[in-house]
């Protein structure tokens, strides 16, 4: 008979812990709706019955916060205070800060998480200055090109850095080349053909000047 009431009295024990651990959970704020680049971002929240007694149930708060192109452009490592509740402040001046629209904040404590949009808004002087930027970049990249182009001889042409030679001149050259040799082969051939009748004839023409010579003499 005591089994069973000391079965109850151990769940009586521990039903806190398990109340504990369901109900903890963790929040998560901007101190503004909004924001323009360069002004700082202050994210905060609460974890819920959090308890630092025991060192291996604390943890570190990890946030991200995200753009509107789904990249990641700031990520920190948060130590809660003591009463369970956070803070930090974000800087807007990176170069990851170049998109305007919605962001989402998102932040993890163990197996708990929690998430907050903000609107994050790019003056237009800064747009369009970063635009003519672009634009200044694009032009020295092309006329950097077109100086390297420059350099490349006739019959050749730029190719990803690289001065190669055109396929139409490649082609003409092939062509010639076989002409020049289709030349020489007949050529060749000719010489040969011709320089063994001439000496033919040249030896008929003596052969017959001795006959003749021979026949002179015996009349």
């Amino acid at each position: 008979m005591k089994s069973p009431v000391y079965l109850l009295l151990f769940l009586l024990v521990l039903s806190p812990a398990f109340a504990y651990a369901e109900s903890q959970t963790i929040s998560v704020e901007t101190d503004s709706s909004s924001y323009e680049k360069g002004l700082g971002i202050t994210i905060s929240g609460l974890i819920t019955n959090y308890d630092e007694s025991n060192p291996n149930e604390v943890f570190q708060i990890a946030l991200r916060v995200i753009a509107p192109n789904n990249n990641i452009v700031t990520v920190d490592q948060i130590v809660p205070n003591p009463g369970g509740t956070y803070s930090t402040s974000v800087n807007t001046e990176g170069a990851n800060w170049k998109l305007g629209g919605d962001y989402t904040v998102m932040v993890n404590y163990a197996a708990q998480t929690a998430s907050t949009t903000f609107t994050f808004i790019i003056p237009e002087v800064e747009a369009a200055a970063e635009e003519t930027a672009a634009e200044e970049t694009a032009a020295e990249e092309a006329a950097a090109v077109e100086a390297t182009a420059e350099k490349c001889g006739e019959g050749t042409h730029l190719e990803e850095g690289v001065c190669v030679l055109d396929e139409t001149v490649s082609i003409e050259s092939t062509s010639e080349s076989s002409s020049m040799s289709s030349a020489q082969t007949v050529s060749t051939w000719v010489y040969s053909i011709t320089f063994p009748v001439l000496i033919a004839f040249v030896i008929a023409i003596f052969l017959y000047l001795i006959s003749r010579a021979s026949r002179r003499k015996t009349a």
